[in-house]
């Protein structure tokens, strides 16, 4: 319980991160579970980044489509499909969103070990590449994966505004897994970014703060870099335009 108090207490954690740690400690022995400092997930990317995939070598001079998981994404889900298929942009799905076919995903992105090990058995069953920061996870957590093809891209979290891609790894000011997935694509030198089933929350929700101030950090560091949603978002510093049209 002491655990799931320290993330209660901590406003880095959201709901759903506090419910998958209580899911994953529910058939541990808990008397013995030593993992505070993976409850504690940043704390692993707040040392040195190590990484060794280099992104460039999968993206350079493509157009990628990040793929999120808001609602819109599945309610149009056809169009976003006709658009891959129609101008062939390399696909990049946030952990295991399967919100369309899953033969146009061509990689998946995951960050927060927590949720990692939450889906941990999907990821092994999913077809797609899965992209993260692999050599700087607890050695059990490699074992897990040590039969999934996973490209090993290293992360470091800042404790400034600094928002920064390298050939190997990334230093970024948010945990978030759409901050990562924005520097892998900035890492590979990609052509043109395409947002889809980012949404947004309710109003007063604070996840919307916290990926406002992401895109704002973004646009400040890279502002050659357009960040087209092709559906509908109410996210601050994003150009909307309708999937039907492109």
């Amino acid at each position: 319980p002491s655990y799931i108090q320290l993330m209660i207490s901590d406003n880095r954690y959201q709901e759903e991160d506090i419910l998958t740690a209580i899911n994953n400690f529910r058939n541990k022995d808990n008397k013995r579970y030593k993992s505070n400092k993976l409850i504690y997930a940043n704390n692993l990317y707040f040392s040195n980044p190590v990484g060794a995939w280099s992104p460039e070598i999968f993206l350079k001079g493509k157009d990628v489509l990040i793929l999120g998981t808001g609602p819109k994404a599945k309610d149009h889900r056809r169009a976003l499909e006709s658009f891959i298929k129609k101008n062939k942009p390399k696909v990049i799905a946030l952990n295991t969103n399967e919100l369309i076919n899953q033969d146009l995903i061509d990689l998946r992105v995951a960050s927060h070990p927590m949720r990692l090990l939450s889906d941990l058995e999907i990821h092994k069953k999913l077809p797609q590449p899965l992209v993260t920061p692999l050599s700087m996870l607890p050695e059990h957590y490699r074992q897990k994966l040590k039969d999934k093809d996973v490209f090993d891209y290293g992360l470091g979290l800042s404790k400034e505004r600094e928002f920064s891609s390298f050939k190997n790894y990334c230093v970024i000011p948010s945990s978030l897994v759409l901050a990562y997935a924005l520097a892998l694509v900035i890492s590979g030198k990609v052509n043109k970014i395409f947002l889809a089933g980012f949404d947004g929350y309710q109003p007063e929700d604070q996840r919307n703060y916290e990926i406002n101030e992401l895109i704002s950090i973004f646009k400040s560091k890279f502002p050659n870099f357009d960040l087209v949603s092709i559906t509908p978002s109410i996210y601050k510093g994003l150009i909307v335009k309708s999937v039907y049209g492109l």
